[in-house]
């Protein structure tokens, strides 16, 4: 039997000030807390996904350095969850490059957890979905992408990076309706 744990990346208000996420954040909301109640229903791990920096140099990455301008600042607003997610009982990963694994504990929490499958939700779906979701491959984790509650700002960029991700790494793409029957087959075929 599959163990599967849900993972939240970056749904944080400082990606939501670009207008073409902003245009698409109520539908994420409404998504991702159902799947946050779905994880809850099959008891499934939560991982709060957040990308935070430092205000000096030491944790900005290389276009940051490059422009001479951070942002997500740890406490800062932007930094914050955007409101109305339920993600109370989730455990945070903070991170600050795209990829979700580069150096975090997320790996080992997995491991900890028994996780072999991994369902992720957030933005933006050409890189922090995408880079999460090839280390992912790279650590042998299975994963499945939640489309309805994945986002990003340019259309053909999530086009792209979910071509790849399906075609190249085999990782299944389900709306919520799928995915709910496709965990529940999974349980029942174990049981």
């Amino acid at each position: 039997m599959s163990k599967f744990a849900l993972l939240i990346v970056d749904l944080q208000n400082a990606y939501f000030n670009n207008d073409a996420l902003r245009d698409q954040q109520s539908k994420l909301l409404e998504k991702t807390n159902e799947l946050i109640a779905m994880a809850h229903a099959y008891s499934m791990p939560i991982f709060n996904i957040k990308t935070e920096h430092q205000k000096d140099i030491a944790t900005w990455t290389l276009n940051m350095i490059d422009d001479d301008s951070g942002y997500l600042f740890a406490g800062d607003d932007d930094a914050q969850n955007i409101d109305g997610l339920q993600t109370q009982d989730s455990i945070e990963v903070i991170k600050t490059r795209d990829s979700a694994f580069y150096g975090t504990t997320l790996p080992i929490m997995l491991k900890n957890h028994s996780v072999d499958t991994m369902i992720l939700c957030g933005v933006s779906t050409h890189t922090c979905i995408f880079q999460t979701a090839s280390d992912a491959y790279a650590a042998n984790f299975r994963i499945i992408l939640a489309i309805d509650a994945i986002a990003t700002h340019d259309p053909k960029y999530h086009q792209n990076a979910l071509t790849i991700l399906e075609t190249e790494y085999r990782q299944r793409s389900m709306n919520l309706e799928k995915l709910k029957d496709y965990i529940q087959d999974n349980r029942q075929q174990n049981t």
